[in-house]
């Protein structure tokens, strides 16, 4: 009996069907919110039975963490060692039918497709123990055999709609010897773009600085509690900061008590950064770091929230 299920399964893989899908999209980068146009092609050599032809649109995120372990060992001795883990999540299902049950047509299927993107889709991203994907999935399924399947990945990126129009906004600072700020044009900020800032300092104390600095800084927050693996957070690394767009604004200065001065700067936003990000997985959070540095002592930090995206669109 098993050596008949054997070679029928052997005649099915040699002579069954033979089956090409694919499938175009309209564009490669969308924005949430969008309808994504595609086209579905699929052709077989022979017509077949199948359950459904279907389109899938999903998104799934994947954490890559280590953790440490210490334990005695067999022979009685203390080690420490790590181990890497991988968790995977589903942020996203979306499920179209194309074809119900019966045969599969003899001429192919060729059909124009229309499939929502969430308002609120998580960016594409690819961080450090973060990585979230959405891709479009054609399957047909068949009953008591392997489904045929397709899979195209979809790339969007991250888009902020205002309704007003951004106010300059200032961020203060007391350090005790001195006091600062930062003055933005705006706390939405937008890859590729320029923005033009102002560091304030005024001074309480006699203070010199050997330069002042600013850079995009990001943090990657992961959230393991009761939705990966239950782990101690001590062992994992929830917080990766990264930096870009670095520069030194002024070097040397010196401040006398009651004495105040101004720094402008120019910010170049590379265009390939990470946007910002939230998920009840992880949150990708960006802010403006101005350093006041000093010799031999401790610097001052003046961490100003951003909110960084792709595209900003206006509805004014």
């Amino acid at each position: 009996m098993n050596n008949q299920i054997l070679i029928l399964w052997l005649v099915v893989l040699v002579f069954g069907p033979k089956v090409n899908l694919a499938l175009e999209l309209d564009r490669d980068i969308y924005f949430p919110g969008d309808v994504i146009r595609a086209r579905l092609h699929a052709v077989s050599n022979k017509s077949f039975d199948m359950e459904e032809l279907r389109i899938e649109f999903n998104c799934v995120s994947t954490l890559t963490y280590s953790v440490t372990v210490s334990e005695y060992d067999s022979e009685g001795e203390y080690t420490t060692y790590s181990r890497t883990y991988t968790d995977t999540k589903n942020l996203y299902n979306y499920r179209q039918q194309v074809y119900g049950k019966g045969k599969f047509p003899r001429e192919g299927v060729s059909v124009e497709l229309e499939i929502p993107i969430p308002v609120d889709a998580p960016p594409s991203y690819v961080g450090r123990t973060i990585n979230t994907n959405w891709a479009i999935k054609a399957v047909i399924n068949r009953r008591f055999r392997s489904d045929f399947t397709f899979e195209k990945p979809v790339y969007i990126l991250s888009r902020y709609i205002s309704s007003e129009r951004f106010q300059p906004i200032s961020f203060p600072f007391d350090f005790g010897d001195v006091v600062a700020s930062v003055v933005l044009p705006k706390q939405v900020l937008q890859t590729g773009e320029v923005v033009p800032g102002e560091i304030h300092i005024m001074a309480k104390n006699e203070v010199s600085f050997n330069e002042v600095r600013a850079a995009l800084c990001f943090v990657e927050n992961i959230n393991v509690s009761g939705v990966y693996r239950p782990i101690d957070t001590r062992y994992i690394d929830g917080s990766t900061i990264g930096e870009s767009a670095k520069q030194i604004v002024v070097k040397d200065v010196k401040l006398y008590p009651g004495q105040e001065r101004m720094f402008p700067f120019q910010l170049q936003i590379p265009s390939a950064l990470i946007s910002s990000a939230s998920t009840p997985f992880y949150e990708v959070q960006w802010a403006l770091k101005v350093t006041l540095s000093r010799r031999l002592r401790k610097d001052f930090n003046l961490n100003v929230p951003v909110l960084l995206v792709n595209q900003i669109q206006s509805q004014i």
